[in-house]
């Protein structure tokens, strides 16, 4: 037997909450939602093996749909992130990912290091006066700050880094939207004036990097080396920054993954304690680095169970150029086929306790194990983030060293929870305030 279809009636000018509010109802209905209202055919799965079905397809797993998110298009241009698929996409993914690497990893993580200690040395005016204040805003600046030197070996003036954080977020908050640019609305009219800022400042700096004679090793010098295989030609400035907004824009979300992961563990004492107390048992006063992060095992349970219930996306849309079939249901061809990871990832039928924060359920001595297609915070297949091995560490690191020199409280617990708002991300609507203190064992830096 085929698995059951619900279809669900939602225009596609719905804020994006409410329309992943009604694929949830849907799913109580039926195995796959089907979407009306929106201008092609949308399909949305929850089942792990549906999931699995699609991202192991040969011709679907790696194919988007451009049309789809304009805006995106817009900033982004021909870079991987937005590109259809086929030979034009493999050819830039390809050239980009050969960077992505470990030993880059360590070295990019261990470059962020002294941003963070700067961060936390003025978080301690906050531990002297006791008084509330809103953690999110300097993650956003921290990893702002973090992406520019990792990947462009670039440290800005505090105003300048603070502009260019400013339009990040307005950017990341309006990628999606049904209002066509061209409309003198308010927010199309500053959504413009940010993406010119951006491109203007990053458009200079690869101007200048090319008239170096000896430029840094970095992700900027590794993109300007590249050439098109067709033509030998090198990549163009557009070429550049293309990829520099697809790798910018997905990194700058580890910024509101990180402000989810503050909320949770403010708000759950022994995570702390625990973390804390790896922490010093590893360390024993020395500094941290980013070698030492895999031997800390428990908080790398903490940045995946945080990442399960908030995951930097709600889904990741693939493209059934000439349809598919899911579970003996027929997808027509032109379909977007969605697997709605943040449905999924809280889904009882699958996580024991699905929506408390349990860190250990990823410990391997738990023995809870899971379908692997239902745990996909960064997606899968070819396509999946060239971040993801990436983003857990420098998170992981910034927690580590948070908790490790202060005891941070979220309090109220639920009067005053954060609330969810869906965009090209999963971002908090309102603050994330916290008081904090020092930790009772000392500063580790």
């Amino acid at each position: 037997m085929p698995a059951t279809v619900a279809t669900v009636y939602t225009p596609f000018f719905l804020p994006m909450k409410r329309i992943v509010e009604r694929v949830r109802r849907g799913f109580d209905r039926g195995g796959i939602v089907r979407l009306k209202g929106f201008p092609i055919s949308v399909y949305c799965l929850r089942e792990p093996e549906h999931v699995a079905q699609l991202f192991n397809h040969p011709e679907v797993r790696g194919r988007k749909y451009p049309a789809i998110m304009p805006r995106v298009k817009a900033v982004m241009g021909n870079g991987a992130y937005v590109l259809e698929g086929a030979d034009d996409w493999k050819e830039r993914r390809q050239k980009v990912q050969a960077l992505f690497k470990r030993a880059e990893f360590l070295r990019w993580t261990n470059s962020g290091i002294p941003a963070v200690d700067q961060m936390l040395d003025s978080w301690h005016a906050h531990a002297t006066s006791g008084a509330p204040f809103d953690s999110f805003k300097p993650l956003q600046l921290l990893i702002t700050q973090i992406d520019l030197k990792m990947f462009f070996n670039l440290e800005l003036p505090e105003q300048q880094l603070q502009r260019m954080q400013e339009d990040t977020h307005f950017v990341d908050l309006h990628f999606v939207h049904p209002s066509p640019l061209w409309l003198p609305l308010r927010n199309n009219i500053r959504f413009n004036r940010s993406i010119s800022r951006l491109r203007s400042s990053f458009l200079g700096w690869i101007r200048e990097r090319r008239a170096m004679a000896s430029p840094p090793e970095d992700l900027l010098s590794h993109l300007l080396q590249l050439r098109h295989d067709s033509s030998g030609l090198p990549w163009t400035d557009e070429d550049i920054l293309g990829e520099i907004f697809s790798i910018y824009f997905g990194a700058s979300v580890m910024s509101t993954s990180l402000g989810w992961m503050v909320f949770l563990i403010a708000s759950h004492p022994d995570v702390q304690r625990k973390m804390a107390e790896e922490t010093e048992e590893l360390l024993q006063g020395r500094a941290l680095t980013a070698e030492d992060l895999g031997k800390l095992r428990y908080s790398q349970c903490v940045v995946k169970e945080a990442l399960r219930l908030f995951p930097p996306s709600w889904g990741y849309p693939r493209f059934a150029t000439e349809g598919m079939t899911i579970d003996g249901v027929q997808v027509p061809p032109r379909s977007l086929v969605i697997p709605m990871v943040y449905i999924t990832q809280r889904d009882p039928r699958i996580w024991k306790d699905a929506t408390a924060f349990r860190p250990e359920r990823f410990d391997p001595e738990s023995g809870e194990k899971v379908h692997p297609s239902a745990y996909l915070p960064f997606g899968s297949g070819p396509r999946t983030c060239l971040g993801a091995g990436l983003a857990p560490m420098i998170m992981q690191m910034i927690l580590v060293k948070m908790f490790s020199r202060y005891q941070l409280a979220f309090t109220p617990r639920y009067a005053n929870d954060p609330i969810a708002e869906f965009g090209f991300e999963i971002h908090p609507r309102d603050q994330i305030r916290v008081r904090i203190t020092d930790a009772a064992n000392g500063p580790i830096h």
